[in-house]
C-alpha cells in the first residue's frame, strides 16, 4: 500500500509540474487560424492558415497560405475550418471551396480566398523577426489530415546555405508528417 501511494504521489507531481497552460493569446492567435486544405477528393491535403478576414458586400473574404506542394493538382480544392470551445474543444466544423490565386513552385508558397458567413480568426505574419540557433518555435498542423496538433521544437538553422537548394530557409527540429506541410510556425 505503502509503495502504491509513492507512485500515486510521483506521477501526480511529475504530472503537474510538466503541465504548462497555454496562454489563451496562443489560442486566438495561432490555433484558431490554422486550417486544414484538402484535394475535393480527400486523397490529399496539407494544412494552412488564415492572414486576412475582410467583409465584403454580407461575406467575410479570407485569405489563406499554404504550401505550394499543397494545392499543386488540377483542385478543386476545399477548406475544413474548425470552430472550438473551451480554448481547444472542436465545437463545429465547416468546408469552405477556395480559389487558389497566387502559386510560387520556387518558394513553396500559395495563396488561396474563401468565402464565409462570419469573420474568422487570423495569424499575424512577421516580417522582422529575429530567429537564431535554439529558438523556440512551435507549429499548428493537421498532419495525416486528423486534428490540429500543436508540435514544439527550436530552430536548429536560421538561414541554411548549405546544400544549395534549401539556401535561404529556415530549418527547425519541429516533428512533421504528412499533412503539416504549409502550417504557420510560430515563435514559442
Amino acid at each position: 500500500m505503502h509503495k502504491f501511494i509513492t507512485i500515486f504521489l510521483v506521477l501526480v507531481f511529475t504530472t503537474t509540474s510538466f503541465t504548462q497552460e497555454l496562454d489563451s493569446k496562443f489560442y486566438s492567435n495561432c490555433l484558431y487560424p490554422t486550417i486544414m486544405v484538402l484535394h475535393a477528393n480527400g486523397k490529399s491535403g496539407g494544412t494552412g492558415f488564415i492572414v486576412r478576414s475582410t467583409k465584403y458586400e454580407n461575406k467575410y473574404r479570407n485569405v489563406f497560405l499554404t504550401a505550394y506542394h499543397v494545392v499543386d493538382g488540377d483542385g478543386p480544392y476545399i477548406i475544413n475550418w474548425v470552430k472550438y470551445k473551451n480554448l481547444s474543444d472542436i465545437d463545429k466544423e465547416k468546408q469552405f471551396p477556395v480559389f487558389i490565386c497566387h502559386t510560387s513552385e520556387k518558394n513553396d508558397l500559395a495563396i488561396g480566398i474563401f468565402e464565409s458567413d462570419e469573420k474568422l480568426p487570423v495569424a499575424q505574419l512577421d516580417f522582422n523577426h529575429k530567429l537564431n540557433m535554439g529558438t523556440k518555435v512551435m507549429r499548428v498542423g493537421f498532419g495525416m489530415m486528423d486534428d490540429a496538433r500543436i508540435d514544439h521544437g527550436i530552430v536548429t538553422q536560421p538561414k541554411t546555405h548549405r546544400p544549395e537548394t534549401f539556401s535561404g530557409t529556415i530549418r527547425t527540429n519541429v516533428y512533421s508528417v504528412f499533412g503539416d506541410s504549409g502550417g504557420p510556425l510560430f515563435s514559442d
